[in-house]
């Protein structure tokens, strides 16, 4: 890759349809891509391999969290070579357009699948594709958008992501509808089609929009080396990736011990050899950083509450609510939350602006309301279908009041806006998908093993008790941000 030369142009101030255009990307390549994939659709494909909703939950469980952790290793790696890329198209949009070109290709492979093993696989491409044109596509706001448009950008950006989820989810409904497809693997392919679809036509305008400049190059007087602490970094940083995606994906065993004390002694050499290299130094240098710090920390923890419960409320509609059309329920309930915090995201942002910057009294709004629904879930598993739809529109309600700010956030507190924006909104990103590794394993093996035994869908009580608790500690964190009011 090449190095860049910074061009020094000031940011002028963007009209609506131009930040509406450029975050159109964030409606087709997250909104409806995301959601629907991760809520419905893979569910609904996990039971037609698996053959039930036992299995299903596992494969959803090892999918998920083995997906995320390349969504957590891709978008450092890709971020911090967006920075440093250099063509005629800019920085930015190559990333993005390779990136969705594989990702369709996963979305073909996930509709192909007809075992657990292909499924994972597929949905693990889609993973690694998807997160490496969004890591570009995260530092497009800091690279062109001015300071003081920080809020309106935020808000618009997850007020297109939301809407798209509702397009998504909206679409998936009368796909999975008892006068269509019904909760079938031919509804789920069908799904997936428009999935694909608006995340091309979405990447296309996102493209045309980014007003990129061609950035100048800066070659190499010599071809360098790379030194032998480097190489034993990344070989031990591979070993120890291979050695999770085991752990996560495989049965317990005896050779899975043996795979698990590998990765600890791989990771524990990558970090002895990472923490004398200066680009490894560089890339967890904002950490330092004690509000950006804090930003990510709440985000983290607010992340871990939804990742508890969004992969499986389709199958808490099958197993609680007892409805056999669950995946055409649980999107009309994901449409409830949506409705609920589309609103909020809408006018968040703009209000956070207008308030002076007041971005943490919607946190406090967001990990109040998302918790208190969570422990009504939690001692009632509550089986009334408009009593449950009602508390989906409450937790919209704290959904759209973080996302509204979420952006912000981060944007007003970057330790280096102008020259490594794409690194550190990275990590940013990491603290959304770190939580999805966790989230989905821990709260898949509780609701596997905890609903056979002691049984009466006991998982389900547990999974919304430690939901409750990570939200409760959102709140409690975003406390420690003292450069945002």
């Amino acid at each position: 890759m090449s190095v860049l030369t910074a061009t020094g142009t000031p940011r002028r101030e963007l009209t609506f349809w131009r930040l509406l255009a450029i975050n159109f990307f964030k409606f087709g390549g997250d909104g409806v891509h995301w959601t629907p994939l991760n809520t419905i659709i893979l569910q609904v494909l996990a039971v037609a391999v698996g053959g039930s909703t036992a299995q299903g939950t596992l494969i959803v469980s090892k999918a998920s969290s083995a997906g995320a952790v390349f969504a957590v290793v891709v978008p450092i790696v890709v971020g911090y070579l967006s920075d440093k890329t250099a063509t005629p198209f800019g920085r930015r949009r190559p990333w993005m357009a390779v990136g969705t070109i594989i990702n369709l290709f996963g979305l073909g492979l996930l509709a192909g699948a007809g075992s657990a093993p292909a499924l994972i696989a597929a949905y693990l491409v889609v993973q690694i594709s998807n997160n490496g044109a969004f890591a570009a596509y995260s530092a497009v706001i800091p690279d062109i958008v001015p300071l003081r448009q920080n809020g309106q950008a935020s808000g618009l950006l997850n007020a297109m992501q939301q809407l798209g989820t509702v397009v998504g989810l909206f679409a998936l409904t009368i796909l999975l509808s008892p006068d269509h497809f019904g909760s079938t693997h031919g509804g789920a392919v069908a799904g997936l089609w428009v999935v694909g679809i608006f995340t091309a036509g979405s990447l296309l305008v996102a493209l045309a929009a980014i007003p990129e400049e061609p950035i100048q190059r800066i070659r190499s007087a010599m071809q360098r080396r790379l030194p032998t602490r480097i190489v034993i970094a990344g070989v031990a940083f591979a070993v120890a990736l291979m050695a999770l995606e085991c752990v996560l994906l495989a049965p317990a065993s005896f050779w899975w011990f043996v795979i698990a004390a590998l990765g600890v002694g791989a990771a524990t050499v990558a970090i002895v050899a990472a923490v004398k290299i200066q680009e490894v130094v560089s890339v967890l240098a904002p950490l330092r950083d004690r509000d950006f710090f804090w930003v990510l920390t709440t985000r983290f923890f607010n992340t871990f509450g939804i990742w508890s419960i969004a992969p499986y409320i389709a199958y808490f509609f099958r197993d609680v609510v007892h409805r056999k059309d669950y995946g055409f329920d649980s999107s009309l309930w994901l449409l409830a939350v949506i409705g609920g915090g589309v609103i909020p995201a809408v006018a968040g942002g703009y209000l956070s602006d207008r308030l002076g910057g007041r971005r943490k009294l919607f946190v406090y709004i967001s990990s109040g309301l998302q918790a208190a629904v969570s422990a009504v879930l939690l001692f009632t598993l509550v089986t009334d279908l408009t009593i449950v739809y009602l508390l989906g529109v409450l937790f919209g309600l704290g959904f759209g009041a973080y996302q509204a700010v979420d952006w912000a956030l981060a944007c007003d507190v970057l330790p280096d806006r102008d020259n490594a924006a794409a690194k550190d909104m990275a990590l940013f990103h990491v603290s959304f998908t770190l939580p999805q590794v966790f989230g989905p394993a821990l709260a898949g093996q509780l609701l596997y093993h905890l609903n056979q035994s002691p049984g009466g869908n006991f998982g389900y009580r547990v999974v919304f008790a430690t939901a409750a608790i990570w939200f409760v500690l959102s709140l409690v964190f975003v406390r420690q941000i003292k450069g945002v009011r």
